[in-house]
Order: structure tokens, then sequence, then C-alpha cells
């Protein structure tokens, strides 16, 4: 029998109340506060709680803060991955950040986003491509 998380994963219908989801809903919780509430000063621990809180990142990520979203785990940065202030991703199924992509201002990143592009809105969408000297 499939787990909640692996009907979730697949785009499944799934029951949210799971243990599993809610204690992995709350640990992006905490984290996403104490890097919402460290200050510009403090970037090495913003990458430490960056690094706990995503599957993986690449080097030279930046996210300014507020950002939000709903496991952290389900989501993947490449290199020189830019988010502007308020972001939100709806990570329910796997979401990739190409590398050199920068999300605007108030995006709602709800699928992924391939490489050297710039995306925002609400929900998220590909604006334009980057060229290699625009990429963050």
């Amino acid at each position: 029998m499939r787990t909640e998380k692996e009907k979730m994963l697949a785009g499944e219908l799934y029951d949210p109340r799971d243990d599993q989801l809610l204690h992995e809903r709350h640990r992006a919780r905490l984290l996403t506060k104490a890097f919402n509430d460290s200050s510009d000063d403090q970037g090495k621990e913003r990458k430490r709680l960056l690094l706990e809180l995503f599957g993986t990142m690449g080097k030279g990520t930046f996210i300014e803060p507020p950002f939000h979203c709903d496991y952290g785990g389900n989501i993947t940065l490449g290199e020189r991955v830019f988010f502007n202030f308020n972001c939100v991703i709806l990570d329910v199924a796997a979401v990739t950040i190409g590398a050199r992509s920068v999300i605007g201002a108030g995006s709602v990143v709800t699928k992924s986003v391939p490489e050297e592009v710039f995306a925002g809105g609400n929900p998220c969408r590909v604006i334009r491509s980057l060229g290699s000297g625009e990429s963050c």
C-alpha cells in the first residue's frame, strides 16, 4: 500500500492530515520561520537553514526573505538561483528550479522552472529567457 506522501508526489488524492506529512510541514514551518527571522548579517545561518530545508541546493543560491514552502524536501535548486522577496513554493509535487534562474518577487511556484529564465507571477510562469550576461 502506498503512503500518503507517495500519493501526493504522484499527483493522486492524499490525506494531508497524515502524520508524516504533518511532521514534514511542521519542520518546514520551523525552518522557514528561522530563515525569515534572520538578519542580513547572518549569511552562514541562512545558508545552514536552507541546506536543511531543501532536497538539493546549488552553490550561489540566494533567497530574499520572507520565503515560504509546504515541505521543502521536494524542492531542488540549481546553481546561482535567485528568489526575490515574498516567494512561495507549493511543493506538493517535486519542484526543480533550474540553474541561473530568477524568480520574481511575490511569485507562487507550483511547478518546475527551467534553467536561465526569469519567471514570476501567481501562478509563476516563465516570462523570458536570460542571456548568459543576465543570469544571477
